[in-house]
């Protein structure tokens, strides 16, 4: 039985048997959900939930980042989850279109906190939450994409459930249970497609809602099904019109997942960003004069095409969803931060070119590849051509640890002080150290009132 056999990996899972470098990964997506929670306290999104989420009532020690209050475990694991996703700036794996760092880690911290947890206890919480989910997504994908489903929202509901239940010290029997409980809650379409409306942003934090759940209701002695994978009314064989069980457990415990997670350095789907990358090359390498272009064409997969293809910009999240957008966004400013997305939206020079943009389907990059390449024709005749394989931040081609330590700044200078940074920086460096996660969340909100760092 599938559940039984990832219900034994979880339970066993100590970081002292787990590879240094798996290690260090771990604590760098951590660094980087952090960060994008801390930027995603600004967004909409953000503040429709600290009108809403209070009204469900209930009490709890778990920190919502830069929140002057404490919540319980699912609504902590809620509020944190959309804020890491809100920018479009959380970690992605590409193979599967998911987005594992938003709904684990903030499942993961929300478990923690609730139990007093360490900072291996946590880690351990974060590993076994990617390496379980990410596999549930390999065997589902791309089917499960093309079908119309959000990984992000269906998958990440798995990844944290196990995360909590992890942290929570569950039995096996509880662990099979939790998946049980946390496949039949899964959901996200993306219908969000369609108007660029916030419900993307709700899908991560839903799921670690969602998981968490799962997990107390495991623990509270709730039976699941424990054959929620394979079965005949399963995930996988609901979710999907081609699947590979295999995926599911093939070398578990011995080729992790995590390794092959990339951290986004713009704030877009992650499809826009080999045309951002494209972009972001031939202004370095030509310092364009955008009001002298004449036309811009992107060739990329048909995945691509259908998913970012549009010229549009009337919501943050359409924008973030629009390669021409991005494109456009990159050329005028010579970055595409979360910032210059936000002020392209009413920029002239942005909207302006954007309307010069247009994408097609390239038939030899194939359905799903990355590959992007963009043709500008300038007013002079001059033609420029350059062409992005791969997203900067993918395992072939990772961010420094100066890169990450310059997004992790950038990105929480909008709600703490450099020394707060620094600090955090360095207490994620030492975590597996850490008998208690206040000297970690103390820094971002009400642990701080709760005994100090």
């Amino acid at each position: 039985m599938i559940s039984k056999t990832i219900a034994s990996y979880v339970k066993q899972l100590d970081l002292s048997d787990v590879p240094e470098d798996v290690v260090k990964q771990a604590k760098r997506l951590l660094l980087d959900t952090l960060s994008t929670t801390v930027r995603g306290k600004c967004s909409e999104e953000a503040e429709i939930l600290r009108q809403v989420v209070p009204q469900l009532g209930g009490g709890g020690n778990c920190t919502v980042i830069l929140e002057n209050r404490t919540y319980p475990p699912p609504q902590a694991a809620l509020m944190n989850a959309v804020m890491a996703h809100a920018y479009e700036l959380d970690d992605t794996d590409r193979r599967t279109f998911y987005h594992a760092g938003a709904p684990v880690i903030s499942a993961a911290l929300a478990a923690a906190e609730d139990r007093n947890a360490s900072g291996k206890q946590l880690l351990e919480g974060i590993l076994a939450g990617y390496e379980v989910s990410v596999r549930i997504a390999d065997a589902v994908n791309p089917s499960h994409r093309t079908r119309g489903f959000h990984t992000t929202g269906t998958v990440g509901t798995f990844g944290a459930g196990i995360a909590a239940a992890k942290i929570f010290g569950l039995s096996e029997q509880e662990f099979q249970y939790t998946l049980g409980h946390s496949g039949t809650q899964a959901a996200g379409l993306f219908e969000f497609l369609n108007d660029g409306s916030m419900t993307k942003r709700l899908h991560p934090g839903k799921a670690a809602w969602n998981g968490v759940f799962a997990a107390q209701l495991a623990e509270g002695g709730m039976t699941g099904p424990v054959t929620i994978l394979e079965g005949r009314h399963g995930f996988l064989n609901v979710t999907a019109d081609k699947t590979d069980p295999a995926m599911l457990t093939d070398r578990l415990g011995e080729d992790y997942r995590i390794q092959r997670i990339g951290i986004k350095r713009h704030a877009a789907c992650r499809y826009a960003h080999t045309p951002i990358d494209a972009a972001l090359d031939l202004q370095r390498e030509k310092s364009l004069d955008v009001e002298r272009i004449r036309s811009v064409n992107i060739k990329m997969s048909e995945r691509n095409f259908s998913q970012t293809g549009k010229a549009t910009a009337s919501t943050l999240v359409a924008a973030q969803l629009s390669s021409p957008y991005a494109v456009a966004v990159a050329l005028v400013n010579r970055t595409a931060n979360i910032d210059a997305y936000e002020h392209g939206l009413e920029d002239p020079a942005v909207l302006k070119l954007m309307n010069k943009i247009t994408t097609e389907a390239h038939e030899p990059y194939g359905d799903f590849s990355r590959t992007a390449t963009l043709e500008v024709k300038m007013k002079d005749g001059t033609l420029h051509e350059k062409t992005a394989e791969l997203p900067k931040g993918e395992p072939e081609e990772p961010l420094s640890e100066e890169e990450l330590l310059q997004k992790v700044t950038e990105l929480m200078r909008t709600g703490m002080e450099q020394d707060a940074i620094s600090a955090v920086v360095e207490t994620v460096g030492r975590l597996e150290q850490l008998d208690t996660l206040r000297p970690l969340m103390g820094h971002f909100g009400a642990m701080s009132r709760m005994g100090g760092i």
